[in-house]
């Protein structure tokens, strides 16, 4: 791992997300949504198909106009911050064909701090080697992204972020369509930047590993249910009340795989 601050100062409130609503065509799909989450949190945003989930993170990081409300990242509008802040997409958004290695993808996390034209620096380059080693893809740097498994692609864009080097980490679903040992790998990286103060949400669909995983919790289902640390909102009455009927099915699903020793994570 890089040489990572020291952990930033308990209880400092580092997003703060007020009265956020966001339309399409003129109708609403998420709705005066109010939390906050200290620095260094691991935070999952869980919820059913179609409760905003995507829609939330990518109106905090202003890439979906707002119909009312803001979001702050350590007190300071998203203009201030948005070289801070560093976004890994749903791996179904990317075209995996488009001719580029490996290291060229990480590359593209480094325009943030130099700029397009602004030629490449060691720091560039030591950057770049050193994410690409957090994700153990150093052997694989000149390997075209087409050739690589699920979790390998993942594992790229998550380097990408690294490279940038951010105060904020937003991830989309990152462990879908991973193999287990890869999103074992992502886990353990994600509690290290945590750890080390930096803040980092994740768009989620797995209920029964978050205790596991995450620090905090975000229930959403085009409102807010609720919000905070993991041992105090991550409740089966709070989990009813987010997803309805359909937690039920989900841990029917669950308990049966479970009971028949299959991971149903694999894909």
């Amino acid at each position: 791992m890089p040489t990572l601050p020291d952990k930033a100062q308990p209880n400092t409130v580092a997003l703060e997300v007020h009265d956020l609503t966001v339309s399409y065509n003129k109708r609403p799909v998420l709705w005066g949504v109010d939390f906050t989450l200290p620095a260094g949190a691991l935070a999952c945003i869980v919820g059913p198909n179609g409760a905003g989930k995507s829609t939330l993170i990518k109106a905090i990081m202003g890439l979906l106009p707002l119909s009312s409300g803001y979001a702050e990242l350590l007190g300071k509008s998203l203009q201030t911050v948005r070289r801070q802040i560093s976004y890994v997409p749903q791996r179904e958004s990317v075209d995996w064909d488009f001719p580029i290695s490996v290291r060229e993808v990480v590359s593209m996390g480094r325009l943030a701090r130099r700029g397009l034209f602004a030629r490449s620096t060691e720091a560039d380059r030591v950057a770049i080697d050193q994410a690409l080693a957090d994700v153990d893809l150093t052997a694989y740097a000149n390997r075209q992204i087409s050739q690589l498994s699920g979790g390998q692609q993942q594992r790229v864009f998550i380097a990408r972020a690294l490279a940038q080097q951010p105060d904020f980490f937003f991830l989309d679903e990152p462990f879908a369509g991973v193999d287990v040992a890869s999103e074992a790998a992502i886990v353990a990286l994600l509690k290290r930047l945590s750890a080390a103060g930096k803040t980092v949400v994740v768009v989620h669909h797995d209920l029964q590993t978050v205790p596991a995983y995450f620090s905090h919790a975000v229930l959403l289902n085009g409102r807010l249910i609720t919000a905070g640390p993991v041992e105090q909102v991550f409740t089966n009455e709070n989990l009813a009340a987010t997803y309805g009927g359909k937690l039920t099915i989900l841990s029917k699903v669950a308990q049966e795989a479970a009971g028949r020793g299959i991971d149903i994570r694999k894909p």
